[in-house]
């Protein structure tokens, strides 16, 4: 699970300052680790964080060819792309 701010506009709409009734998705996530592009099917599910107040979430599925070590880590929704210094470590 990785928790992000700022991802956007949700379906359905979450009020703002409203902690989060239960899930809302974002539009479709793109995720790369170490310059390499995660399957849609390896992105389970990227929107509000349940019970939060302005909190997102992304749960994944790491595949198991990602590369080991310290892989920085880009999240893409639409045109909008993460700002760089993140990153996982893969074991």
């Amino acid at each position: 699970v990785l928790y992000a701010l700022g991802l956007g506009a949700t379906t359905p709409a979450q009020a703002p300052g409203v902690p989060a009734p239960g899930v809302a998705q974002v539009s479709p996530a793109t995720i790369t680790i170490g310059g390499v592009e995660l399957a849609a099917t390896d992105v389970l599910y990227a929107g509000v964080s349940p019970s939060w107040i302005g909190l997102y979430q992304i749960n994944l599925r790491v595949p198991a060819n990602a590369p080991s070590g310290k892989q920085p880590i880009v999240v893409q929704i639409g045109n909008d792309s993460s700002p760089a210094g993140g990153y996982l470590t893969i074991q």
